[in-house]
């Protein structure tokens, strides 16, 4: 049994809109991040915050979704993975909502890894999403605030897997980040389209 948190609570302050609901592939980039989960996870739980309403619009149209909110958005990432985490008790992938190149076969292939804290890597270097089991996340959820996933992550025993799909490093910080991974995502769809 798997569920999912993915985060989606932040200011997109560096992009100067919501980047959650910027378009990849004719649908929002929040909308390709979920998809690549809701074939092996039986819930969902999306983390709003600041842009709450924008989110709950794109939310709505996923069975699957659960949507929640934190009102502590404001002191980082972390205090949204926390409230998202305190919602589920299976094994759980953890995601930022702004990796939208992330797709099933990665999903399904850390899955089969089930550890403490499994981190997919592309080219020796480490992504997303992460997956901890059900006993990590018991852990996690006592997890003081004002630490962070890195902190929480070097305390547990980590296994990497080597994946070929680059869409876990490319998340969207920057309107030329969004630009950058748009081209792909459609590149490649223009390709297997042919």
């Amino acid at each position: 049994m798997f569920e999912a948190v993915i985060l989606a609570a932040g200011f997109s302050s560096r992009v100067g809109s919501n980047k959650m609901e910027l378009l990849i592939d004719n649908k929002p980039v929040l909308g390709n991040t979920i998809e690549a989960f809701s074939s092996l996870c039986q819930r969902i739980i999306v983390v709003g915050g600041h842009y709450y309403n924008e989110v709950e619009l794109i939310t709505s149209q996923y069975e699957s979704v659960e949507l929640v909110k934190n009102e502590n958005y404001s002191k980082g990432m972390f205090s949204s993975i926390l409230h998202g985490v305190s919602f589920v008790n299976e094994n759980c992938f953890i995601c930022p909502g702004d990796y939208p190149l992330i797709n099933t076969s990665v999903v399904e292939k850390l899955s089969v890894e089930i550890g403490e804290f499994v981190v997919p890597t592309y080219n020796g270097k480490r992504g997303h999403p992460v997956l901890l089991n059900a006993e990590t996340i018991k852990r996690l959820k006592s997890e003081p605030v004002n630490s962070n996933l890195k902190i929480f992550r070097d305390s547990c025993k980590i296994t990497e897997v080597e994946v070929m799909e680059e869409g876990i490093l490319l998340d969207i910080d920057t309107i030329d980040d969004y630009k950058k991974i748009r081209n792909i995502k459609e590149g490649v769809k223009a390709v297997e389209t042919t």
